[in-house]
């Protein structure tokens, strides 16, 4: 586990001086599809923590703590499941992309589940 990470900072690492010219539409070397695939995942994370604090102003306190506890499994299922999936690649050129993959399909379901949560929480207290 610390060796994915640890592989994971260092790919973002070398690959930040050149990512204002990426182009993830044709990105073609592994520094580019590491980039553009770290960069879909932290626009799909900021989306997921906009969510989850939305639906948390919309509960009483005792859904928070149980929102909150079932987030921190989540990430924790969601990151682990990641290292999981890249280790078919384990040490190899693919293995940061397929991890990141799997975590942005996963954080993107996440959204999803927590966005029809937080619509069916409003459309209760918009009922007469």
């Amino acid at each position: 586990m610390i060796c994915i990470r640890m592989y994971l900072a260092i790919s973002l690492f070398v690959s930040l001086p050149a990512q204002a010219s990426r182009d993830c539409t044709s990105a073609d070397t592994t520094a580019d599809m590491v980039y553009c695939a770290s960069d879909d995942f932290r626009i799909a994370d900021e989306r997921l923590n906009a969510v989850y604090k939305e639906l948390l102003t919309a509960l009483d306190p005792e859904g928070r703590e149980k929102l909150r506890n079932a987030q921190r499994a989540w990430l924790r299922f969601r990151d682990t499941n990641g290292e999981f999936a890249a280790d078919v690649w384990r040490n190899g050129s693919q293995q940061a992309v397929v991890y990141y993959s799997a975590v942005t399909e996963m954080t993107i379901t996440r959204t999803r589940e927590l966005q029809k949560e937080l619509e069916h929480r409003k459309d209760e207290n918009e009922s007469p």
